[in-house]
């Protein structure tokens, strides 16, 4: 289907899969939402896994379970405007309680991909839950601010020409002549900007493990930014390989794998700061 990343063919592919899985015939899964399709081969592949996966979790009464499978976008979740992307992906029902899946593709599984803004919220909301000392909260609080303070319309070289051609409009804004103006070059902000606040960010962290896997934690389900109850925070991480709970243990067992980064995100041509949570397990 046009204009649907990998990633979000893959959870419409999980929730066609559950439902065939459940006894819904394939036309009939369709009818209630176009996108719910296998998509292409590989796609299918990895979502037929991921639904086998709670299949093998809970037994017997997979089949009824599976059958409660929605959309993040069939969900009426209500959430403000200016908040985070919600970390619910796909969810189903047990009963009267909420299984709510964070989806991943196969391979490296990326917990979290935010502008300045919304980073700089999910890490204070950690601040928030936890008892710091004075030093530490001043630190982290100086760090949280350059986070936020982070642009979100720079220009990079490989995107100047798309953006002549789709959006000539904002050439004043991001051209000095025929050059990028330099407060409007990714290339030139992320050469004086990003050795320091990435290497602040990660040294903190480095000397406070507890807060560093509260924060890893957080990436996962956003339960501290839109509340244990919120359809929006999630409960599990489902992939091709795994379906698991995101439980304290599990998130230790994988804190130390986790990197960090800073890296562009483009939308229409134009560039902005990402903080990207990867765990490459």
């Amino acid at each position: 289907m046009a204009g649907i990343g990998s990633g979000v063919e893959l959870e419409w592919s999980i929730v066609f899969h559950s439902l065939v899985a459940a006894g819904v015939t394939p036309v009939a899964a369709q009818k209630r939402n176009p996108k719910i399709q296998p998509y292409g081969s590989q796609i299918a592949a990895q979502a037929k896994a991921a639904v086998e996966g709670i299949k093998k979790v809970y037994g017997g009464k997979a089949k009824k379970i599976l059958s409660t499978v929605k959309h993040s976008d069939e969900l009426n979740m209500n959430l403000p405007p200016g908040v985070p992307e919600p970390k619910t992906d796909v969810a189903y029902m047990d009963g009267t309680k909420h299984i709510k899946c964070s989806v991943k593709m196969r391979g490296p599984i990326q917990l979290s991909s935010a502008e300045g803004r919304s980073t700089a919220t999910m890490i204070e909301r950690v601040v928030d839950s936890m008892s710091m000392n004075g030093t530490a909260k001043g630190e982290i609080k100086g760090i949280v601010k350059d986070i936020r303070d982070t642009p979100t319309r720079l220009l990079s070289e490989s995107n100047l020409s798309r953006l002549k051609k789709e959006r000539p409009e904002l050439m004043e804004e991001f051209l000095s002549g025929k050059s990028i103006r330099k407060d409007k070059n990714y290339s030139i902000w992320l050469k004086n900007n990003k050795p320091a606040l990435l290497g602040s960010f990660l040294h903190f962290l480095e000397k406070n493990p507890t807060f560093k896997i509260a924060l890893i934690g957080e990436a996962m389900s956003g339960k501290l930014v839109f509340g244990t109850r919120s359809l929006a925070s999630a409960t599990h991480i489902l992939t091709a390989d795994k379906f698991i709970g995101i439980t304290d243990s599990y998130i230790k067992s994988v804190s130390s794998k986790v990197k960090i980064d800073a890296r562009a995100k483009s939308r229409g041509g134009i560039t902005s700061v990402a903080f990207r949570f990867d765990v490459n397990a």
